[in-house]
């Protein structure tokens, strides 16, 4: 089969396969990502299957068809939508003729998916992550690969951006309204399985977060269930006790790192002005 079947396959298996619809997205984004953008744009059929995979066409109310909106996406939905906003960003064609009407809105928007604003719009999705546990769901990778330097140092993107309509994106801005809304006051405050993702968030973070990004992840309910999880013994939250160690252990090389920096920078810092 041609790599155009193999994609029109995966999405057909995202589309109606619950059991294997988070291997399906991470194929169907892969594939993407390696398919030329003028025969994206020719591949009428793969588009409109991405797009119906994401929402659009679905039945409403006296037969019309209508378009679920980000609060309506599963996980694995928002997953594969941050990732084709960002391809299509890369090549410049959010307002291509040929995509209107075939994927949905919000897709096609010159504003970012992931912006501070938006963030409680992502909220139902992103709560309903947790049931990959005791895994984490890969949107999350997408959403940190999107807000924080890559791993060796490497910027995914600056600090501040401009969008297409020259509307700034603050990336920690939206990194404190993601921490805020959702990792500190629902994941931290909910399940074990969302306290345990809240701790996976954490680690990834504070691993990868610039020295000004770090505080904003050190919040009141994510700090209560790694501590509580530390020092809890014959409750229920102690099956967290190992998650927590491992979480401890990030927080103290990172905040090495964080020390060593400063350290690096004093004797520049002092420095006299001659």
């Amino acid at each position: 089969p041609t790599g155009r079947e193999l994609l029109e396959t995966a999405i057909g298996i995202f589309s109606k396969r619950k059991v294997l619809r988070s291997l399906a997205a991470e194929t169907v984004v892969a594939m993407l990502e390696c398919m030329p953008p003028k025969r994206f744009c020719r591949s009428s059929q793969i588009v409109a299957q991405l797009g119906q995979s994401l929402g659009v066409g679905v039945d409403g109310e006296e037969n019309t068809k209508e378009e679920l909106g980000l609060e309506a996406l599963n996980p694995d939905q928002l997953g594969v939508g941050l990732a084709v906003q960002t391809y299509l960003r890369k090549y410049g064609l959010l307002k291509h003729k040929e995509l209107e009407g075939r994927l949905p809105r919000w897709l096609l928007t010159s504003k970012r998916i992931l912006k501070g604003k938006r963030v409680i719009k992502m909220l139902e999705p992103l709560k309903a992550s947790s049931s990959a546990f005791p895994q984490m769901h890969p949107v999350w990778d997408r959403i940190l690969d999107e807000l924080l330097p890559r791993e060796g140092g490497g910027s995914s993107s600056d600090s501040m951006e401009m969008d297409e309509e020259g509307d700034e994106t603050d990336h920690e801005a939206t990194l404190q309204a993601l921490w805020t809304l959702v990792v500190d006051g629902v994941l931290a405050c909910g399940t074990h399985e969302r306290k345990a993702l809240s701790l996976m968030i954490l680690q990834r973070v504070c691993s990868r977060c610039l020295v000004t990004q770090l505080p904003i992840c050190l919040s009141p309910h994510v700090l209560r269930v790694l501590l509580m999880s530390l020092a809890t013994a014959g409750t229920a939250d102690e099956i967290l006790k190992p998650l927590a160690k491992q979480t401890l252990d990030t927080l103290l090389a990172a905040g090495e790192v964080v020390l060593s920096r400063i350290h690096i920078s004093e004797p520049t810092r002092r420095t006299p002005i001659s």
